[in-house]
């Protein structure tokens, strides 16, 4: 009977031992697989922050193409106007006989509105090299 019951007792170690075996390889699997999950999604996030940076690069260099095209056309705007007030004042000219005072005064003034546009085109120009300037810097950040 003692041999029976020390039998009974190693079958039943072997049996414990046997299952705690299994239960280790399983659970060592699944956590292998959990690792594994957790891996392919870092990656997928990893590519998809990168994707994302780089989109916003583009995004930050279509702006500042924008801003400089939107500069430019304020210039030419501010051209056009000033060229327009001086057809008026041109086609107001044709009507009337000048003094040679008034010819040189009107003259003067033309002179005046062209420099300031000039120096207002001039601006412009400055304030997009230094757009560009602060987009590569932000780029290069």
């Amino acid at each position: 009977m003692e041999s029976k019951l020390n039998e009974r007792t190693v079958n039943k170690r072997m049996l414990m031992w046997s299952w705690r075996s299994q239960v280790e390889k399983s659970t060592h699997a699944d956590i292998q697989m959990a690792i594994a999950f957790v891996k392919r999604n870092l990656k997928e996030v990893k590519q998809n922050t990168e994707t994302s940076t780089d989109q916003i690069n583009c995004l930050k260099v279509a702006a500042t193409s924008l801003k400089e095209e939107l500069g430019k056309e304020k210039a030419v705007a501010t051209i056009r106007q000033i060229e327009g007030m001086a057809s008026v004042a041109a086609a107001s000219l044709e009507v009337k006989q000048l003094s040679l005072e008034e010819y040189y005064e009107l003259s003067k003034q033309a002179h005046k509105a062209e420099e300031q546009a000039n120096m207002r085109v001039g601006i412009a120009l400055a304030q997009i090299k230094a757009a560009k300037e602060s987009e590569l810097i932000e780029k290069l950040e």
